[in-house]
């Protein structure tokens, strides 16, 4: 992993949420794959729902530098961050 802090970059985290639970991970993984993620995060849970574990998971493990990478835009909370 890129955690040194004298690299210019760090890592490539992916995020993967799907809305129900007969929704498949599967593309959105693959994609995030191929984009080099290190590391993804992925969870089945509704919109509705303020706990999501993993992203919590997702930004406790971020350092400075990471890059979160999602498929849509749409299944990163961009101002709905979990509480702690």
């Amino acid at each position: 992993m890129n955690h040194d802090s004298d690299l210019d970059t760090g890592d490539r985290v992916g995020y993967a949420r799907v809305s129900t639970d007969r929704q498949d991970l599967s593309n959105q993984q693959e994609k995030l794959q191929q984009a080099d993620c290190v590391r993804i995060f992925s969870e089945k849970i509704t919109e509705a729902k303020r706990n999501r574990p993993e992203l919590r998971s997702l930004l406790d493990y971020l350092w400075t530098r990471d890059m979160v990478v999602v498929t849509r835009l749409n299944q990163f909370p961009l101002c709905d961050a979990p509480e702690s």
